[in-house]
């Protein structure tokens, strides 16, 4: 199940803003991914 939510996370447009930071946390993994997304939403 996580491994989708993760995979979800990086297709996710940065539009989406609220719902992408709570998908950040989920895929805490990654950390670079999860900057980069992070980056777009700011």
């Amino acid at each position: 199940m996580p491994v989708h939510l993760r995979s979800l996370n990086i297709t996710l447009p940065a539009g989406v803003g609220s719902v992408s930071k709570i998908k950040y946390n989920a895929i805490n993994d990654f950390g670079s991914s999860s900057e980069m997304m992070t980056k777009n939403v700011d």
